[in-house]
């Protein structure tokens, strides 16, 4: 915290506002691609670095929770999430916005295929 006058003194505005563009449009690929999905339920942040997705495991057919969710979508597609019960969350996942917004969309596109091939009925 003692930190936090010099970098608002010494970082230049247009650091914060090149940030506060990407998480926005990260934000709005992966919360577009991510609605488009069945079983996922995204959240939209208002200013944080991660979204949060909640995850309708009646629509899978083999995957339990979301800590089975992440495991087999690391293993299968090579996405990394994390399970939001590890923040109380039990049932989401996390996703974190700071990567290109080209690999987000892949990231999106894995995720629609992994989900896809684990649905119900499929």
């Amino acid at each position: 915290q003692a930190a936090l006058p010099r970098i608002f003194r010494d970082v230049p505005e247009e650091f914060f506002h090149k940030t506060t563009d990407h998480l926005e449009a990260a934000s709005n690929v992966v919360f577009s691609g991510l609605s488009k999905i069945p079983c996922m339920r995204p959240i939209k942040p208002a200013g944080a670095m991660y979204m949060l997705v909640g995850i309708d495991f009646d629509q899978l057919a083999d995957l339990k929770d979301d800590h089975d969710f992440t495991r087999v979508l690391m293993a299968e597609e090579s996405v990394f999430l994390l399970p939001a019960s590890l923040f109380q969350y039990p049932g989401y996942v996390r996703i974190v916005l700071l990567a290109p917004v080209e690999m987000m969309m892949d990231a999106v596109q894995r995720i629609d295929s992994f989900c896809r091939r684990h649905m119900s009925g499929q």
